[in-house]
């Protein structure tokens, strides 16, 4: 295994937030060079800007993964329900029987007669 080392020259680019605040914290103790501390504080920003980018992309992906299993389950109980409703005889007389009152609430209303159909017209 082999290290790097750096023998002058321009010195490594720190490649985490870890090392960017390693190298602020060098840089002040010594003889602080503003045009540095500015560069190292720009791409301590830029992390954690990037930190944060990451973070709300993982809570977007969830909260659509949540979105996404809601949705399936209402549609779930409404086909549940649709066809409970079409396979049930009690569902299709309790549909008849509202027909039949409501025919008779209109006949009662239209004053024709409670024998005829609501849809027949006394004056035919």
């Amino acid at each position: 295994m082999t290290t790097t080392i750096n023998r002058g020259g321009r010195p490594f680019a720190p490649r985490t937030k870890a090392e960017v605040l390693h190298r602020i914290s060098c840089e002040s103790i010594g003889k602080a060079r503003p045009e540095r501390l500015r560069v190292l504080y720009r791409l301590l920003a830029a992390f954690e800007r990037s930190e944060r980018e990451q973070r709300e992309d993982a809570r977007t992906a969830a909260l659509n993964a949540a979105n996404e299993l809601k949705a399936a389950e209402v549609e779930a109980k409404k086909r549940d329900y649709q066809l409970r409703f079409v396979a049930a005889p009690l569902g299709q007389r309790m549909l008849l029987l509202k027909v039949a009152r409501l025919e008779k609430e209109i006949a009662a209303l239209t004053g024709a007669d409670s024998n005829q159909k609501a849809g027949d017209c006394a004056c035919q």
